[in-house]
């Protein structure tokens, strides 16, 4: 099978084929969908290649007990105060009608409180504070917007794994299969770097299923009718969140917050069970009609998959803040891509800067890992530092800042999306952009030049002259009741 991929659409193409050539649709392991799991690994592993997104290496520490009998008095400890966290945590759960799941990197800062720019927007706009919990999953900010609301994940879900480590060791563990063709799959692909063997899935269907325990009781508590993803895929505790919410009936929904669109984790389905994979959400609430025509496709080969236009909250809820006065376009914002500071900030784009009378923002990625430092040391050693404004992801909402923009530049960032929405035009400059977004490109909003034209930076400075020359038109936007 062919693996050496050089484009999205070759991704696309070998999945396709996977797809029709064996019965992913019927693998399961401990009642669990694994083709999903997989499918999303092999797209994720070579969209990263394409992407050269550097892979980070972490550092696990271990720490040895010189005494034995103190190794043992402490895990005694440390479980027994899992048991009374677990114990006080679900005495004191209410009932909601939401839940949400997010993490720190979808927070602003706003008005000193970091504020979940999609949850957040709807929550405050309609009044739901005491109606929703949000499941923080990653690390929780001091100052957050309806705080008391917030769930600690690491915390409570992790006092549940540790008991239920050593519960596990008097269960009997589960192997109960069926991956008809899988071997021949497996060996076809050729593919050892993304560990998709048969033993890794079983100990992946196990975790779930071991972390779904935790979300039983939790749903149970607090009997939702809604439980909200920004992003359903891609870690294990979620995957387990969705399995408990679709055994139980639960109205499980991914809320868009990027882009969908040749994404395969949402995209091309040719291959799904009537009544969807227990490891996916049944429900999708899109940015735009482009985005849910884009499941629609393959959604309506189920009985149970629906697609809904929300827009994006924040947008919404941004430009309907009274409070913020329409300000004069007197910038251009490059939204950066994660990736080294040369092919961010390229030859071409420096030229480009240094030629326009505009003030350049650069955008970080909100998982960025380029300090700010040495960007400015770049910056200077290119000449354009007084031309540029360094902004990371969190200082200042999007919206605000496409507003003070008179163009928005991309490789290939979802924000596209969000600028269309506000009628800010958008320059795409990469290929592999061009092909994500070739749906929205339309000489009106939506423009591509490839930075590696020879002509590049004259074409872009004639396609400001053109923005500049245009009449700006403000969108009328109401936010979403997620309750609706």
């Amino acid at each position: 099978m062919q693996t050496n991929i050089s484009s999205q659409e070759e991704i696309k193409q070998l999945i396709l084929e996977i797809e029709q050539k064996w019965p992913v649709d019927k693998w399961i392991i401990n009642e669990i969908h694994v083709w999903p799991y997989i499918r999303i690994k092999i797209y994720t592993y070579f969209l990263s290649r394409l992407f050269s997104t550097s892979a980070v290496n972490s550092q696990n520490k271990q720490h040895a007990e010189k005494i034995i009998f103190l190794k043992h008095l402490k895990h005694f400890i440390k479980l027994l105060s899992s048991y009374f966290i677990l114990v006080f945590f679900f005495l004191k759960l209410k009932k909601k009608k939401i839940i949400f799941f997010g993490a720190h990197y979808h927070r602003i800062l706003y008005k000193g409180k970091y504020f979940n720019r999609f949850y957040d927007s709807m929550i405050k706009t309609h009044n739901l504070e005491n109606d929703v919990y949000t499941i923080e999953y990653r690390k929780i900010n001091k100052e957050n917007f309806n705080n008391n609301a917030i769930i600690n994940l690491e915390k409570y879900l992790g006092s549940y794994k540790k008991i239920k480590n050593l519960t596990s060791k008097f269960d009997n563990k589960k192997k109960n299969y069926a991956l008809e063709g899988f071997e021949d799959f497996y060996d076809s692909l050729n593919l050892k770097a993304i560990s998709i063997e048969k033993v890794n899935l079983i100990k992946w269907s196990n975790k779930v299923n071991a972390a779904r325990g935790f979300f039983d009781i939790l749903f149970k508590k607090i009997q939702p009718e809604k439980i909200i993803f920004l992003g359903y895929y891609g870690l294990d505790d979620l995957t387990a969140a969705i399995v408990s919410a679709n055994k139980r009936g639960l109205h499980s929904v991914d809320l868009q917050h990027g882009s969908q669109i040749n994404n395969m984790a949402f995209s091309n389905w040719t291959k799904i069970p009537k009544d969807g994979f227990n490891t996916v959400v049944k429900e999708f609430w899109t940015w735009d009609e482009e985005s849910k025509k884009n499941i629609d496709l393959w959604a309506v080969n189920t009985t149970n998959i629906k697609s809904k236009v929300i827009g994006q909250p924040y947008v919404s809820y941004w430009l309907n803040k009274k409070e913020d006065a329409e300000k004069s376009q007197k910038k251009i914002l490059y939204t950066l891509h994660l990736s080294s500071l040369e092919e961010m900030v390229t030859q071409e784009i420096i030229s480009l800067i240094k030629k326009t009378g505009y003030e350049w923002v650069l955008r970080l990625h909100p998982r960025n890992s380029v300090s700010k430092e040495n960007m400015e040391q770049f910056l200077l050693a290119n000449e354009i530092k007084e031309k540029v404004t360094i902004q990371n992801s969190v200082e200042k909402p999007l919206p605000e800042m496409l507003s003070e923009s008179i163009l928005h530049i991309t490789n290939y960032s979802g924000s596209l999306i969000e600028a269309r929405m506000m009628n800010i035009p958008t320059l795409i400059i990469n290929k592999l952009g061009l092909e994500i977004y070739k749906q929205y490109l339309d000489e009106d909003l939506v423009f591509f030049i490839d930075f590696e034209k020879p002509d590049f930076v004259s074409e872009c400075q004639n396609l400001i002259v053109a923005i500049e020359n245009k009449e700006k038109k403000s969108p009328q936007l109401q936010v979403f009741n997620p309750l609706s």
